[in-house]
């Protein structure tokens, strides 16, 4: 019903609904640490590494599932970047030095 009143009110800008993507191992995977991140990412690897042995006998189900896993393997890798990034960006921003709030007190040019 949402959907429906979505289209007909935003049709003619253009607009489609919001996606919601629910990511489930993912989602967990990003709540845990970077080790967690490193052996899931080895994981994924090693999951594309076996499917493409299978995959080289010619069978064209071997070779969907290789790209399903070669996906995988993109999704995970990209997904650990990130967290990895973000990771990083944190430990920068916690080791940086505070800024007094006497400096962001009202009434105090600059």
């Amino acid at each position: 019903m949402f959907k429906r009143l979505w289209r007909r009110v935003f049709r003619r800008a253009g607009l489609e609904p919001p996606i919601v993507v629910h990511l489930g191992e993912l989602e967990a995977l990003a709540r845990s640490g970077p080790a967690a991140w490193l052996l899931a990412q080895e994981k994924a690897r090693l999951d594309f590494l076996a499917t493409q042995a299978s995959a080289k006998k010619g069978d064209e189900r071997a070779r969907e599932r290789l790209l399903q896993k070669l996906l995988e393997l993109q999704a995970t890798t990209t997904l650990i970047q990130s967290l990895v990034n973000e990771y990083h960006l944190e430990a920068m921003i916690a080791d940086a030095p505070t800024v007094e709030a006497e400096a962001f007190a009202p009434g105090r040019g600059r």
